[in-house]
């Protein structure tokens, strides 16, 4: 019952944060699309402008280059447990979509361990998810305890 409504509720957050243009109301970012639209019609000046826009977007572009994959359900329940934020969220997906495909599984539950005992787990996390940048974060071994005492 309830945590149907607290999932549905942070998922409505999520895309919220991750889609700063719509905030629900229904016919808002349409308005802006025809407030740009009306705003067009100087074409003397066009031209020139064109050019610096494509300046500015090819700048611009760079920043964006970091490609954002869509949330895995598996890293939002991570974010949804630990309560991480957005931004953080989308970084562990990208890296983790990226960069540790093959050690998925270690890897999530590796940080489950680490941030349920941390003080402050989104602090950990976003050292972790250096670390995934650095290639130095190791998943939870797939051996058995055996092998675990020996190293």
């Amino acid at each position: 019952g309830s945590s149907c409504c607290q999932w549905r509720t942070a998922v409505v957050l999520c895309l919220a944060l991750l889609h700063p243009g719509v905030d629900g109301k229904m016919g808002r970012k349409k308005n802006k699309q025809n407030d740009e639209m009306q705003q067009a019609p100087p074409v003397a000046e066009e031209p020139r402008q064109g050019k610096e826009r494509d300046k500015y977007d090819s700048s611009s572009e760079p920043e964006l280059e970091p490609k954002r994959h869509d949330l895995d359900p598996d890293i939002q329940q991570l974010a949804y447990t630990f309560k991480i934020d957005a931004g953080l969220t989308q970084k562990l997906n990208d890296i983790m979509i990226e960069k540790r495909m093959n050690t998925w599984e270690q890897d999530l539950e590796r940080l489950y361990e680490i941030l349920k005992d941390a003080h402050t787990p989104a602090a950990m996390l976003n050292l972790k998810v250096k670390d995934m940048q650095k290639g130095t974060f190791v998943g939870k071994a797939k051996c058995g305890p055996r092998v675990r005492d020996l190293a």
